[in-house]
C-alpha cells in the first residue's frame, strides 16, 4: 500500500473523511507513530527485515556512536544525513576476505559486568559500544534504523504491503487516546492480524518454521 492509501484508510476507521475534526498534520503525527509500532512488531518476529549495515575500525576497547568525530554516527543528536539512527542493534561481526557474512560473530553481554569474565563480547552502554579486549579490525555492526517514511507526500512504504492495513491500525490505537473510545471491532481485527503477521514471518522463509529460536519479545518472558 502506498502512504495515501494508508492515510484514507486511516480516516475511513476514524470516520473523519476531512480535515474539520482531523488535520493532515494530525494524520501524518499518528500514522508515523504506528508505523513505528508497526516496524518494532516485524523487528521482534524478525529483526533482519528492515536491518542495514554498516562498516566501520574500532581501535581500543571501546567506540562511541555518537561521537561526531568518529567516521560513523548512528546515535546521539548528530547523527549526520548520510547514516540513520540506530533504533534497535541486532548483531556485530567481523569479515573475511572470502565471505561478507563468515566472520566471527561477537556475543552480546548483559552488562559491563560481564566483560571481564568473558572474551569477543560487546554491550551497548548508552552510546558506548564496548568490548571485552582490545581490539584493532573493522567490524560489520547490522542494526535496525529508524522510519524515513514520508508522511506528508511519500509514497512507497516498504515491502511488508499486505500488512500495510496494521500501521492504520496502529495509528488508530493512538486516535482513541484523543477520542477517549475504544473500537472492540478494530481491536479485535488487529489481534487477528498481529497472528497473521506472525504466521507469515515464520513461513517467509522456506526453512524458518523448522526451528524455533528466541526473538526480542521472548525475553519479556525472564
Amino acid at each position: 500500500m502506498l502512504v495515501s492509501e494508508i492515510k484514507g484508510l486511516f480516516r475511513a476507521y476514524c470516520d473523519e473523511p476531512d480535515e474539520t475534526f482531523l488535520s493532515d498534520a494530525n494524520v501524518q503525527s499518528y500514522l508515523k507513530q504506528g508505523y513505528a509500532e508497526f516496524r518494532r512488531k516485524v523487528t521482534a518476529l524478525d529483526p533482519y527485515t528492515y536491518a542495514i549495515e554498516v562498516d566501520f575500525a574500532v581501535t581500543g576497547d571501546r567506540y562511541d556512536l555518537a561521537d561526531a568525530t568518529n567516521p560513523v554516527t548512528i546515535l546521539g543528536a548528530s547523527v549526520p544525513g548520510t547514516q540513520r539512527r540506530m533504533v534497535d542493534l541486532v548483531n556485530i561481526r567481523t569479515k573475511t576476505t572470502e565471505s561478507s557474512f563468515q566472520g566471527f560473530q561477537y556475543k552480546g553481554a548483559a552488562g559491563l559486568k560481564s566483560l571481564p569474565n568473558t572474551y569477543q563480547t560487546y554491550t551497548l552502554m548508552g552510546t558506548i559500544l564496548a568490548f571485552s579486549e582490545n581490539i584493532d579490525t573493522t567490524i560489520t555492526l547490522t542494526y535496525v534504523p529508524e522510519q524515513d517514511t514520508d508522511w506528508a507526500a511519500g509514497t512507497f512504504i516498504d515491502d511488508m504491503a499486505q500488512f500495510h492495513d496494521m500501521i492504520a491500525l496502529y495509528a488508530f490505537m493512538q486516535y482513541q487516546i484523543r477520542d477517549m473510545s475504544v473500537n472492540k471491532p478494530l481491536m479485535m481485527q488487529l489481534a487477528k492480524r498481529e497472528q497473521e503477521l506472525a504466521g507469515y514471518i515464520v513461513d517467509r522463509n522456506v526453512d524458518a518454521s523448522h526451528y524455533i529460536q528466541r526473538t526480542m519479545d521472548s525475553y519479556e518472558d525472564f
